[in-house]
C-alpha cells in the first residue's frame, strides 16, 4: 500500500513537471511571436 502511494505521488509530480514545461514553452513561444511579428 505504501509503495502504491509513493508511486502515485511520483507519477503526479512527473505529470505536473511535464505540464509546467509545456506551459513554459508555450509562454516563451507566445512572447517570441509577440516581440517578432515581422518573421511570421
Amino acid at each position: 500500500m505504501k509503495m502504491l502511494l509513493i508511486l502515485s505521488a511520483s507519477a503526479s509530480v512527473l505529470a505536473y513537471g511535464i505540464g509546467a514545461v509545456i506551459a513554459l514553452m508555450a509562454f516563451v513561444y507566445l512572447v517570441y511571436v509577440l516581440i517578432k511579428p515581422e518573421k511570421f
